[in-house]
């Protein structure tokens, strides 16, 4: 035999679901080990029970659920199982089931019965614990009775109920039902959590309060206190108190949302605060077909009926004090299949009336203004009265005064929109005038955030109206291009069927917007939440002009670096069939513009074709052109054009294009060529410099190992043949470097001291009256054969290689001045002059010299 343990009562709810819960799993690992270990299960479940007068437990399996466990009473020789069973017994009983979970399976229902039958009647509806039964999903139900027409009294003031949904769950999973018992059945009252304004409910003759509980959890044992009520002539009638605060509640009608008993009555008693107003509104109802009588409520005041109302129609709102609401039913056609009967779903808001604002607006000396206020949410708790007169929406017009009151209204809360209806139909009021569109004044005790002004502009015939921003340009907002400015435009052509030309923002690329049309409607709109309701300064700037051939002019300034978007009118819905639009695009100078069609839709034209063409200003010949069957592609204007584009009469699908206007330095291409030219020749010149320092570089290797040296004494040699020549200590003045400024100059001073004193002067200039030849300086008198080699046979007392003293001192006086007259020592910016005397050899070696002494 096994027995549960019993929870302690003082314990919460949540540890004591924690411990029944834990207890259970514990048990089934335990019976889990037991099986593995020892082989065996237990397959019975035994259950004890100690059960008072009056109290029946039904244990019931489900017939949907698919199990052979059974539960069984009676000893062990004449026991009796079964899918349910009834205990009726007072005092200890004792249950076996024929599976080892059985909470799996069966569910609980623990009846009691409290019967009324004098106005002394007090009773208590006090849920007990049974611990064996806790881990079973529990119903705990209480049968009430009381003799007609009295009824019976429910007291829910400890915890307060609130009316819910059937197959909405509590929080405490405790969910509390009450039914009325009908002539041809029940009706359920309501389906209630703890916690509410309902604080109590009188049922007529008899009814069932129930309580259901899931297993494992811990069962709450607030006590309800049940007593004789009134006589009542409706089937419930439910107390509510309103709590001092600002609350919205709801409730349903009984059986909701199936029908309300048929030719019957519910009440609800609503007691409200002082110093607060209660508001009634409908948020769902169905009503039947009925043979007798109507449907509707019904609203009382000290028990005397005030004011009866429709379903449809709009309930009283702001309710001073206390007042009964009662919903009654007509006599249904039943047979009539396709109704579903009466149902309502209304709620009760309640405000403090000390919040009231009031507020006169009057618009006598007004023409053409109506100002429209109504409520962000229909749900909200602020009540909207003009004239004393509750509403949920309100529009104050021209000519008249209205006197109206915020309750408790904050600003966020009221939504106000102005309408303004300006006509000019004759051109004289439009001579040399325009229209500035400013917010009309508006009283400060209005409350709210004003969301939307309209000016409904009505012009001349066959005009053409014309639309400047203040701030000099305007911008399309566009999906990727939104403004990031504080208000919204949007331009309707009211003679186009209402076609939006476009939503549009201060600063941007377009200048003016010409409209073809008499009636024209601008809106302006806040971004982010703004409240435009003491804007001052004006907006835009209208005119009216002559008519115009396109039904849409726009004139477009792009500026460098920002990409300027159009769109066509009425996007994305799509162009009017049949219409033009036009854009003037005026660049900037020394600029050009790229144009991409970043998005087309194209439509299946009945008649006609859709058109895009680009035409540079001052050009009669079209310099880009598509239609609906042709790929757009990225155009590149040099100059300011027009942008045109048409619609065919479409069959199916809309004509939209977005277009993005890109601007760019415009090309000079006679700059670029002279450039090109320039740069070719600047390379030419540097390869042919390239060339010749290549050439010249070779050259130079190749001569790098002889060098010439002029020595004034005559010797000529070779270097890294013989080394320098051992000069002797007169042989001074031989000069390795000269300059040209100075060749000689300090010499002449010498000169003119020479010739004071009468002595040949030193060192100085004399013209050479020698042979000139360079063959006379041979010593041979024969010519050397030319192409003969001729070794060198020099003295044999002298060191070789070194000529003989006396004759090299002869040869460098009759060849020293005819060289310095030779050389390019006057010529050249070189320093020294190197020369060296020949040597026999070849003619050809001989020149080869000469060249070589000529290039240094």
């Amino acid at each position: 035999m096994t027995k549960f343990g019993d929870p302690k009562l003082t314990e919460s709810p949540v540890r004591s679901t924690y411990r029944l819960s834990k207890w259970s799993n514990g048990r089934k690992r335990l019976d889990c080990l037991s099986q593995f270990l020892f082989g065996f299960q237990s397959d019975t479940r035994t259950l004890v029970l100690t059960l008072d007068r009056g109290t029946i437990v039904k244990i019931d399996r489900s017939a949907t659920v698919k199990s052979k466990c059974t539960v069984c009473t009676g000893t062990d020789r004449r026991q009796t199982c079964q899918s349910s069973v009834n205990l009726t017994e007072t005092g200890r009983v004792s249950v076996k089931f024929t599976c080892p979970y059985p909470e799996d399976f069966f569910t609980v229902e623990i009846l009691r019965e409290i019967v009324c039958e004098d106005r002394s009647c007090s009773e208590n509806i006090a849920p007990k614990h049974l611990p064996p039964l806790g881990v079973f999903n529990r119903t705990l139900t209480w049968n009430l009775k009381a003799p007609g027409p009295q009824a019976f009294r429910l007291d829910f003031t400890e915890t307060g109920f609130r009316q819910i949904l059937p197959e909405v769950g509590c929080p405490d999973k405790h969910v509390y039902s009450l039914l009325a018992l009908e002539r041809i059945g029940t009706a359920n009252v309501g389906t209630f959590c703890r916690h509410g304004s309902i604080k109590g409910a009188q049922v007529l003759n008899g009814g069932r309060f129930s309580l259901e509980v899931p297993g494992n959890i811990s069962l709450d044992t607030t006590v309800f206190a049940v007593s004789m009520g009134n006589e009542i002539k409706s089937l419930a009638l439910i107390g509510v108190t309103l709590p001092e605060k600002t609350i919205s509640e709801e409730f349903f009608s009984p059986n909701y949302p199936e029908s309300f008993p048929d030719n019957d009555l519910t009440t609800w008693e609503f007691h409200v605060p002082p110093n607060y107003y209660a508001t009634v509104r409908i948020v769902n109802h169905t009503e039947p077909r009925c043979l007798k009588r109507h449907t509707g409520v019904e609203y009382q005041r000290m028990g005397r009926p005030t004011m009866v109302k429709k379903l449809s129609d709009p309930q009283p709102a702001e309710l001073q004090g206390s007042f009964n609401f009662s919903l009654s039913n007509c006599e249904m056609d039943l047979k009539q299949t396709q109704s579903r009967g009466l149902s309502l779903r209304f709620s009760i808001s309640t405000i403090d009336r000390d919040s009231a604002a009031m507020c006169i607006v009057d618009l006598r000396e007004e023409k053409g203004l109506s100002i429209h206020i109504e409520k962000r949410k229909p749900s909200s708790s602020c009540v909207l009265k003009r004239n004393s007169v509750a509403q949920n929406a309100v529009t104050v017009s021209s000519g008249a005064v209205s006197y109206l009151s915020f309750l408790d209204c904050p600003e966020e809360d009221v939504l106000l929109t102005v309408n303004k209806t300006i006509e000019r139909q004759e051109w004289r009021d439009w001579q040399n005038s325009s229209l500035p569109l400013v917010v009309p004044f508006l009283d400060r005790c209005l409350v709210g955030r004003l969301q939307k002004v309209n000016w409904h502009i009505r012009g001349p015939k066959e005009g053409t109206a014309v639309l400047q921003s203040l701030s000099g340009s305007l911008k399309q907002s566009l999906p990727g291009h939104r403004c990031n400015n504080s208000v919204l435009f949007q331009i309707t052509n009211d003679e186009d069927d209402g076609v939006s030309v476009g939503q549009f923002c201060p600063r941007g690329a377009i200048h003016q917007v010409q409209i073809r049309g008499a009636s024209i409607t601008v809106s302006a709109l806040p971004t982010a939440d703004r409240d435009m309701k003491h804007a001052s300064r004006p907006f835009l700037n209208v005119t009216f002009r002559q008519d115009i051939t396109e039904r849409y002019i726009l004139t477009v300034m792009p500026k460098m670096g920002v990409p300027t978007v159009l769109a066509t009118p009425g996007w994305p819905a799509g162009m009017k069939s049949s219409t033009t639009v036009s854009w003037i695009v005026n660049l900037p100078s020394k600029t050009e513009a790229v144009l991409q069609f970043t998005n087309i839709t194209q439509p299946k034209c009945e008649k006609r074709h859709t058109g895009i063409k680009v035409q540079v200003q001052g050009s009669r010949e079209e310099m880009y052109s598509r239609r609906e069957d042709e790929m757009a592609e990225d155009v590149i204007v040099p100059n300011s054009f027009y942008l045109n584009v048409s619609n065919c009469i479409p069959e199916c699908d809309a004509f939209n294009v977005i277009t993005q206007i890109t601007l760019r330095k415009r090309k000079n291409t006679l700059l670029i060529t002279i450039l090109s030219i320039v740069g070719a020749l600047l390379a030419l010149m540097l390869i042919v410099l390239a060339v010749v320092c290549v050439v010249i570089r070779k050259k130079k290797k190749q001569m790098a190992h002889q060098v010439s040296v002029y020595n004034p004494n005559g010797h000529n040699f070779l270097p890294g043949l013989h080394g320098i020549p051992r000069m002797e200590e007169d042989d001074t003045h031989i000069y390795d470097y000269i300059e040209d400024t100075m060749v000689y100059g300090h010499l002449l001073k010498d000169e003119m001291e020479m010739k004071q004193y009468k002595q040949p002067p030193v060192d100085v200039y004399h013209s050479f009256t020698g042979p000139t030849d360079p063959k006379s300086l041979l010593k041979s008198s024969e010519e050397p054969e030319v192409g003969v080699y001729r070794p060198f046979i020099g003295p044999t007392d002298r060191s070789v290689g070194v000529p003989d003293k006396t004759k090299v001192e002869e040869d460098n006086l009759k060849s020293k001045n005819q060289h310095l007259i030779d050389n390019e020592l006057y010529d050249s910016k070189i320093g020294m002059d190197t020369m060296r005397a020949p040597e026999p050899g070849t003619e050809e070696e001989e020149e080869e010299e000469e060249e070589s002494d000529v290039r240094l």
